[in-house]
């Protein structure tokens, strides 16, 4: 008799797990408000966030916009950058590139 061979199949996926988050309060302008604009460093993240900054600037009177690179694409914000962000700015905007 022919022995059989046991296959056991694993499912790699982590058990979903949601957690509530409260969204930030939204500003009733960005009119004299400095904004920080979050360069992920991919290619052309430059070039997008910076229309945008022109579009706030222009059109929705922020004060200034700055553009700040992180590291990588693949990595997150480090605690220095997120410090300056949060200390120095009003909002925050962050993109994509590619």
């Amino acid at each position: 008799m022919k022995q059989m061979a046991k296959l056991e199949v694993l499912d790699p996926r982590a058990e979903l797990r949601l957690v509530a988050h409260p969204l930030a309060p939204r500003l009733p302008s960005l009119k004299g408000k400095a904004v920080a604009l979050l360069d992920n460093i991919k290619p052309n993240a430059d070039v997008i966030l910076g229309r945008v900054g022109e579009i706030l600037v222009a059109q929705y009177g922020a004060a200034r916009v700055d553009l700040i690179a992180k590291r990588g694409p693949a990595t997150p914000a480090e605690g220095p950058i997120l410090d300056q962000i949060a200390t120095t700015y009003d909002a925050v905007v962050t993109g994509l590139g590619d």
